[in-house]
């Protein structure tokens, strides 16, 4: 894996991750295997973090959609709120790999040390801000969508989106493997193998 050298021997892909800092690595993994059509960037990643809010906000209750009457699947709400922390993670390795944002001007044990602050610091729970759901998920948009955005804030914003949810840290980590184990076989098939020749 590509600038995370530093803790793959310690991550055993065969479990799902205990952590968020494992959640970063086995992203990692997976970005490094697809041969993407051309170069993605910061905006990309930001766009499909964005993308991914609004197919959560489609299967919750709150949806936007208030012309439509749906009923509510749980395990649909999991499965497209996963998927925002799979762009989250990408965004962070994104960051780390680029050594932007928090990661600016650092040696690569300082940026070691800045992940490890990250995976402490978040955290799904109460985080002191707003219970209501539509604000939350406005605020949360709005953070992502800024040029100069404040990635641990994002990561405060959407614990407290979890949490408002009622999902906890385990769940959103077994729904990652779970759909990260379907990531993987979709290399090759659905997806290019990042040693693919190009036509």
């Amino acid at each position: 894996m590509r600038n995370f050298t530093f803790l793959t021997n310690n991550v055993d892909i065969n479990k799902a991750p205990e952590n968020f800092m494992e959640m970063f690595l086995y992203q990692a993994y997976l970005d490094d295997n697809i041969n993407n059509i051309r170069k993605r960037d910061l905006r990309d990643i930001k766009k499909s973090l964005l993308a991914e809010l609004v197919e959560f906000d489609e299967e919750t209750p709150e949806s936007h959609k208030t012309w439509k009457e749906k009923e509510i699947d749980e395990k649909m709400m999991l499965e497209e709120l996963t998927d925002v922390y799979f762009f989250l993670s990408q965004m962070i390795n994104y960051l780390y790999s680029n050594s932007l944002d928090i990661f600016s001007n650092k040696t690569r044990e300082e940026k070691e040390d800045v992940l490890l602050i990250l995976n402490k610091e978040f955290f799904i729970g109460d985080c002191g801000l707003t219970d209501d759901k539509k604000d939350l998920y406005l605020d949360l948009t709005e953070e992502v969508a800024k040029r100069r955005f404040d990635i641990q804030y994002i990561m405060r914003l959407l614990g407290h989106f979890t949490f408002l949810y009622g999902y906890t840290e385990e769940q959103i980590l077994e729904s990652y493997y779970r759909k990260w184990k379907k990531n993987i076989k979709r290399i090759g098939n659905e997806w290019r193998w990042f040693f693919c020749k190009k036509n």
